[in-house]
């Protein structure tokens, strides 16, 4: 009578692993893809306005443009040669819906808590479409829902590819699409503009991020949807009804990564350079022709706020870019000092909310702050990592002795697993992070993500090589031939190492409670659980071969 209690016990324990690895990815995905803003807006979050030096200010984003691009744009070219242009740092998360957020406020990530694309819901601090509209100004754009979702109201309430006029609202006459079309983007930010001839109006175009995502960066699609960005900006900047009273400022939300190697599609998120990097160019009434450097995507939303005279909010964490304008230094000294004074009461309370002293020289700024909470986080929590690894080298070490005084006793001894555990598992991750390299061409990043099942097939296939690895190395140092108990003792050994990897990045990843996590750890813990239900399925494959008695 063949005895089903090992097959029963095993299978039970490695579906129980597997489920709990899901529902804890699924838990960890929610609370920071879909989470809340941890920044209440406070009173008197808005200075008094200063004397605007146009009438019109025109943003265009042109989604995914590779900042290095530029040279290959005749028209952007010859504008950032003969006007203010540079290149800009966007911060992590290089996502689109976070950096619309960025620009339209001023405030990182951590303060709007937009930190990915799901998050459907209203932007609970001041834009410059709130600043503007209580200014008496008129607003307008023409681009994807996500603003109007940002700005007005989510989920987006009307039909898309319609212009919507609601005199009430922050957005008092916009487009928004569904569709990308570049060309209908433009031409509808051109009809806004001459019959509505709004004070602020931004433009969105997305063709380029599509291409860039669906064939990479170094493609002819990308290419192509480049040059004819280029076009249509010449025909909108050309169409400007009062050039001499106007503004534009050019800009990306991110750049785009073109991959390589197994997937050949781009992608953004991460911290790569050609992903945090976004080209940015002023032309029109007052501007320089200046170099700007050392500017982020945070001191847009300032530097547009000083262009009309708008109020500053205290949710302004970026500088104006003073550089890119011929002012007087009487109005540059006014509009810093109005920043500064309305700005620095907010980071005071969040300095305090943290424990943090304020640094003797009074340079206080939430990017400062994050790194130091992060530093602290990582320095503090380091000592609880480093003793999970001594747990385990320890137990290691006193199982191993058990088993004989031998290295050959320690792989021949029922209770001499280890040796044999321990040079498998190392075979084990050595084998996945080659793969994982080699297959992606990256760390862990958010810029190697992509919502489809392709993606998650190339996540898998460095756990499976690898678990084939771990398994041959396992056979070949079982003196007697591979059996089920002693598999399934190497088995607990290597989904104990993977768990306190899991758990140290989870301890890692973690900063204050304003801030979002350190995004590397926290990638590390969530591809890590994913790594964890994968080798669970080949634990079970893999000990089904070698018990078939029992299935």
């Amino acid at each position: 009578m063949v005895n089903n209690k090992p097959h029963k016990n095993f299978f039970l324990k490695w579906t129980g692993i597997a489920i709990l690895a899901l529902i804890i990815m699924g838990a960890g995905i929610i609370s920071v893809e879909f989470g809340e803003p941890q920044v209440e807006p406070i009173r008197n979050d808005t200075s008094p306005p200063s004397e605007a030096q146009a009438e019109n200010v025109y943003l265009l984003i042109v989604d995914g443009l590779r900042a290095d691009y530029i040279d290959e744009m005749p028209y952007l070219s010859k504008l950032a040669e003969e006007n203010s242009s540079g290149i800009i740092e966007v911060s992590e998360p290089t996502y689109s819906r976070p950096a619309y957020a960025r620009i339209i406020t001023g405030a990182s990530s951590p303060i709007t808590g937009i930190n990915s694309n799901f998050q459907e819901y209203e932007l609970k601090i001041p834009t410059l479409y709130h600043l503007a509209t209580d200014a008496g100004l008129k607003t307008g754009t023409s681009a994807y829902k996500w603003i109007y979702e940002l700005v007005v109201e989510a989920p987006f309430p009307h039909t898309v590819d319609e212009t919507i006029i609601e005199e009430t609202q922050p957005i008092q006459q916009g487009f928004y699409y569904g569709e990308y079309n570049d060309a209908e983007v433009y031409n509808q930010g051109i009809s806004i503009m001459e019959e509505y001839n709004p004070h602020l109006l931004i433009l969105l175009s997305m063709e380029v991020d599509i291409m860039g995502h669906d064939y990479g960066a170094d493609s002819h699609e990308y290419r192509e949807a480049v040059l004819l960005n280029d076009e249509y900006i010449k025909k909108f900047v050309e169409s400007i009804p009062d050039p001499d009273e106007s503004v534009v400022i050019i800009t990306s939300d991110h750049g785009m990564y073109d991959f390589g190697h197994f997937m050949q599609r781009g992608g953004h998120g991460g911290p790569e350079e050609e992903v945090v990097q976004s080209p940015l160019i002023f032309t029109g009434k007052g501007v320089t022709d200046n170099n700007i450097e050392g500017y982020t995507q945070l001191d847009i939303a300032p530097t547009v706020s000083s262009i009309l005279g708008l109020p500053f909010t205290a949710y302004m964490e970026g500088d104006i870019i003073t550089e890119a304008f011929d002012w007087s230094q009487e109005t540059i000294q006014e509009k810093e000092e109005l920043l500064q004074s309305t700005h620095e009461p907010f980071v005071k309370n969040i300095y305090e909310k943290q424990g943090v002293e304020i640094p003797a020289d009074g340079k206080a700024s939430i990017s400062a702050l994050s790194e130091k909470v992060y530093n602290n986080v990582v320095t503090s929590r380091a000592y609880v990592v480093s003793a999970l690894i001594i747990f385990i080298i320890i137990a290691a070490l006193l199982i191993f002795r058990r088993s004989g005084k031998s290295l050959r006793a320690a792989f021949k001894e029922k209770t001499g697993f280890i040796a044999s555990a321990i040079v498998s598992t190392a075979v084990y991750f050595v084998v996945h992070q080659l793969c994982f390299h080699l297959l992606f061409d990256l760390s862990y990043s958010y810029s190697i993500i992509t919502p489809d099942l392709l993606f998650l097939l190339a996540m898998a296939v460095p756990v499976v090589l690898a678990f084939i690895c771990f398994y041959v190395s396992f056979a070949m140092m079982s003196t007697h031939g591979p059996n089920f108990e002693n598999f399934s003792r190497h088995c607990n050994f290597l989904a104990l190492v993977i768990l306190i990897v899991i758990a140290a990045a989870f301890i890692l990843q973690n900063g204050g409670e304003v801030f979002l996590p350190n995004f590397t750890y926290y990638l590390v813990y969530m591809f890590t659980l994913f790594h964890l239900v994968i080798t669970t399925i080949m634990v079970m494959i893999f000990g089904k071969v070698l018990m078939p008695q029992h299935w």
